[in-house]
């Protein structure tokens, strides 16, 4: 009907990723938000523990992928440059997946979830955020 719109049909809405192509995420509070993620250095000993890690590149296969993950968790992606509640909320989410992957006791699925983070960096922007939003 006329005057009826879609969350983000208007110009001045921003439209969520995460919510327009999965679902709403978890309600966080920010207090939660901050605390579980990881630092530039914690997140960069993670990567540098697995060889797998050490040898992929980007999907040029002319960088490490540690530098797209360590770039998108300090600035977010560059495809949502324009758009920082995007990047804000994939900042939050790849510190959050990283904070749990460290903290993750079982060996085997710490190294598959590192791996599993990782071998989305090989691919484009937008499965790098798809990846990232279904392992949050």
């Amino acid at each position: 009907a006329a005057g009826t719109h879609l969350h983000g049909d208007k110009k001045k809405d921003v439209p969520v990723f995460a919510a327009a192509a999965f679902r709403p995420l978890p309600n966080m509070s920010v207090e939660l938000k901050t605390n579980l993620t990881v630092s530039y250095k914690e997140a960069s000993a993670l990567l540098d523990a697995y060889k797998e890690i050490r040898g992929m590149k980007d999907r040029t296969q002319r960088h490490p992928v540690k530098t797209f993950i360590l770039s998108t968790l300090t600035n977010g992606l560059p495809l949502f440059n324009k758009m920082p509640e995007i990047n804000k909320e994939i900042k939050m989410c790849l510190g959050y997946v990283l904070h749990k992957t460290i903290k993750e006791k079982d060996k085997g699925r710490k190294r598959d979830l590192a791996i599993e983070m990782a071998a989305a960096f090989t691919a484009c922007q937008a499965v790098q955020q798809r990846v990232i939003y279904s392992m949050f």
